[in-house]
């Protein structure tokens, strides 16, 4: 039950280098459940999240999610890199696994982890107009998205992200890579299946 009336997260480690988070249950999330900003080298394994529906309420601070109805954001980084995150659920957000690099957001590796019931399983988002506002050499494998209301997994502006193994089970599209206008990165982009 985090506070509705300001931007935070139930969870957020920021700064953080080299440390390991593991077995955790974290629910009732209004913003991003559990964000990591500006920090590397962390193992983040077998949690479990689920925002409960905790929604928006009038006066407080407007979540970004499609409708205000639940948690935003389940495992963030805003932004992070050389990060792990291993056999995790992400449930009832807005989205299971959100990168945003408002600055770096590099080699970052999702083994095995699980979205179920979000809006979108997975969102990897540039958020600038340079290389250095790229989502750059992202790996997920054996990723699964279920049940995602708008997209399993959605790249946008990505450079040399991977997926292996990745399922999307009941959305359709799937996948979708494409860019925003506003933010495009430096303009070259690629994903590999």
């Amino acid at each position: 039950h985090n506070n509705r009336y300001a931007n935070g997260s139930c969870f957020w480690l920021q700064g953080t280098n080299n440390s390991l988070v593991e077995e955790n249950e974290v629910y009732y999330c209004h913003r991003n459940v559990f964000t990591l900003g500006n920090s590397s080298n962390n193992t983040i394994r077998r949690n479990y999240i689920h925002s409960r529906d905790y929604a928006d309420i009038p006066g407080g601070y407007n979540s970004s999610g499609i409708n205000g109805d639940r948690g935003d954001g389940g495992f963030t980084l805003y932004p992070a890199s050389n990060n792990l995150y291993e056999n995790n659920i992400g449930e009832g957000n807005d989205r299971g696994v959100d990168i945003e690099a408002a600055g770096s957001a590099v080699d970052n590796t999702f083994l095995a982890n699980i979205a179920i019931g979000n809006v979108y399983g997975a969102v990897v988002n540039a958020r600038g107009s340079t290389l250095g506002t790229m989502p750059q050499r992202n790996e997920f494998k054996n990723f699964v998205a279920v049940d995602s209301t708008a997209l399993g997994l959605y790249l946008r502006g990505n450079l040399d992200t991977r997926c292996d193994n990745c399922t999307v089970i009941g959305t359709v599209p799937g996948i979708t890579a494409d860019f925003s206008p506003s933010w495009p990165g430096n303009g070259f982009y690629s994903v590999f299946f």
